[in-house]
């Protein structure tokens, strides 16, 4: 930790100056990060300190914080925060570690940010905080964590540490007690609020109840998401659907069928151990979906081949075959924990109900990735999702002059396409949202900044996945190396990374 604390404060003595800054109540003066500073390597050390505790908490992020409004360069602290429970992470409950160089100490805490609320409600919010903390875990804490502490106002345990006598095995083990605590209650709290959803009249009645399992293949940033959120989590009027009527969730290497339905965890309550059952999306959906029989609810899964889908799935995966005139399971399971989450039964058993979709989005694209069997993939209706025409087409790309998205990423599709035999990666290609808004204009542009983002993102994705092998295809001969590329293409000459046929069709990018 000391270590850690002195590449930070290393960082503010090279990157911080006294500006002038304007609010509410007139002018002052500040000390805040140079404009130039990379505020990034901040965030970068911060996540790989903080990385013994992936594992432990993958629900739990963590983000760098630069001290209160404008005085951003005096207090840094870390805070840490459940993702899924506290979606926004600047309010809700959380936890957080304070520096404070000046007085040599470490403040470990849980706290809470409510914006708005006036000094007696917070008291009051605290107080009852502390007091719902306390049913939960009595009245003394572990390991030198109090409550009511006087830190501040809206912390609600707390305990401090000297910054030359801290040990970091004791400092970490310290922390996942506290998270613990944490994510435990955030878990215990959530859940009854889940249950309140249960015939609330918020919900309105679908006019069209259709349970399907439905994949959408593209290319990358072929819009696929953007096609599943229009279809799904938007009603007639284009406004999103009750947030309570959807999961949406990515597979990825290490997500497991216990993530995905749900697990038993060890939980400590009252200082006593006991077991504890935590669902997974999987099981939310489906009991939000049985309770509530006249409204659709959605799982969505992101990059569903990024996983090992059969084995997240599991015993789920009979579910998927569904009885073409009720859209409902037609085989049913026995799974005790999913039962006795949604019935209080283990002995009930589980099926998809006719208004529960599974939606699930793939990238054809990615390599070193699980692919998805014969059995498991027939059960899914497929649509794939061309990205053939976006609303950026007739953009300038910002820093490429007169070079409009579209000319540029339909001259290298046809250039993939007509590749034969093993060069051929026709999965490959530019979707039409490949690139954001924000790396497009409808005026002429060719600021050398935007120019590098569009150099990282697409042409360095050219080079090292359709040219792996032949560099050719797209780029010039004289392009050899990573290096050259990247200075060819940041000077006024850009274009010349470019093969002569791409060249040739770009410079008649305005026709």
């Amino acid at each position: 930790m000391k270590e850690y604390i002195e590449k930070i404060y290393k960082f503010y003595k090279e990157n911080v100056e006294e500006r002038k800054v304007t609010i509410k109540n007139g002018v002052q003066t500040a000390r805040l990060f140079k404009k130039d500073a990379n505020i990034e390597y901040l965030h970068e050390i911060t996540r790989n300190y903080f990385k013994p505790l992936n594992e432990e908490f993958k629900d739990v992020t963590v983000n760098f914080k630069y001290g209160p409004r404008y005085n951003l360069t005096l207090n840094p602290w870390i805070q840490l925060y459940y993702l899924e429970k506290n979606k926004k992470g600047t309010s809700g409950k959380y936890c957080g570690i304070s520096i404070n160089k000046e007085k040599n100490n470490i403040d470990l805490w849980l706290g809470f940010g409510m914006s708005g609320l006036k000094k007696e409600e917070l008291m009051n919010q605290k107080e009852e905080l502390i007091k719902q903390y306390k049913n939960m875990y009595g009245d003394i804490l572990d390991k030198g964590f109090k409550y009511k502490t006087t830190y501040a106002e809206a912390i609600i345990i707390s305990k401090t540490y000297n910054i030359d006598t801290i040990d970091d095995n004791t400092f970490f083990e310290d922390l996942k007690y506290l998270l613990n605590l944490y994510t435990n209650f955030e878990n215990s709290i959530f859940q009854d609020k889940k249950e309140e959803i249960k015939n609330d009249e918020r919900f309105e009645k679908s006019k069209k109840i259709l349970g399907i399992n439905k994949i959408y293949k593209g290319y990358p940033g072929s819009g696929k998401s953007f096609e599943i959120n229009r279809k799904y989590l938007q009603d007639e009027n284009g406004n999103q659907i009750d947030e309570r009527c959807y999961e949406r969730i990515n597979f990825y290497p290490e997500y497991t069928n216990a993530d995905f339905v749900g697990t038993i965890r060890p939980v400590v309550k009252n200082h006593q151990p006991t077991y504890e059952l935590v669902p997974g999306p999987f099981s939310i959906i489906l009991k939000r979906a049985i309770e509530n029989e006249n409204t659709n609810f959605y799982l969505i899964i992101e990059e569903l081949n990024r996983g090992n889908a059969q084995s997240i799935f599991g015993d789920i995966f009979q579910l998927l075959d569904r009885d073409t005139k009720t859209h409902e399971s037609i085989y049913k399971i026995t799974n005790s924990l999913i039962a006795t989450y949604i019935y209080n039964d283990e002995n009930k058993k589980i099926y998809l109900p006719n208004n529960l979709s599974i939606i699930a989005s793939m990238n054809v694209s990615d390599e070193n990735v699980e692919s998805l069997d014969t059995a498991f993939e027939r059960r899914w209706d497929i649509e794939w999702i061309l990205g053939e025409n976006g609303k950026y087409d007739n953009h300038y790309i910002k820093g490429l002059d007169d070079i409009k998205w579209g000319k540029f990423r339909k001259t290298i599709n046809e250039l993939i396409v007509s590749q034969q035999g093993i060069l051929k990666y026709e999965d490959k290609q530019l979707g039409a949202y490949f690139i954001n808004e924000e790396m497009t204009t409808e005026e002429k542009n060719s600021d050398l900044e935007s120019r590098k983002k569009f150099l990282y993102k697409v042409v360095l994705y050219l080079y090292n996945k359709i040219c792996k092998y032949d560099r050719s295809i797209i780029f010039s001969e004289n392009i050899t190396s990573i290096q050259e590329l990247i200075h060819m293409f940041l000077s006024k000459d850009y274009i010349l990374v470019f093969n002569q046929e791409i060249q040739k069709e770009l410079r008649n990018s305005n026709e």
